[in-house]
C-alpha cells in the first residue's frame, strides 16, 4: 500500500518574496490560500498600518457579515471586526468599542 503524502498548507512567503503590485495565488480548495493572506494583510495592517481590499467578484460571494473574519478571528481576540453593507468596507476596532 502507498503511504500518504503528508497535506500541506499554502505558504505565500515566496510570492510575497517577489513584491507584485498584484498577487495571484492558484491553487486547489481547502489548502489554506486564503486563510494565509487573510493572516498576511491583518498581521501588516495591525504591524504597519497597511491598507488592503478584500475583492470578490459577486455579491452573492459576500455571505455573512462576518465571513471573511470568521475562519481567523481567533488569532486576534482583542479586536472587533465590523462590515458597513452600505459603504462596502470594513472596520475594526481595539477592545471591542462601540
Amino acid at each position: 500500500m502507498a503511504s500518504k503524502k503528508e497535506y500541506e498548507w499554502y505558504n505565500i512567503d515566496k510570492l510575497m518574496s517577489m513584491n507584485g503590485y498584484f498577487n495571484f495565488a492558484i491553487g486547489p480548495r481547502g489548502n489554506g490560500k486564503t486563510y494565509a493572506f487573510k493572516k498576511y494583510v491583518l498581521d501588516q495592517y495591525f504591524k504597519k498600518g497597511a491598507q488592503f481590499i478584500y475583492l470578490r467578484r459577486w455579491k452573492s460571494e459576500l455571505k455573512g457579515k462576518g465571513e471573511f473574519i470568521a475562519d481567523i478571528g481567533h488569532l486576534y481576540p482583542d479586536y472587533d471586526f465590523r462590515i458597513n453593507r452600505n459603504r462596502g468596507c470594513g472596520e475594526i476596532h481595539h477592545g471591542h468599542e462601540s
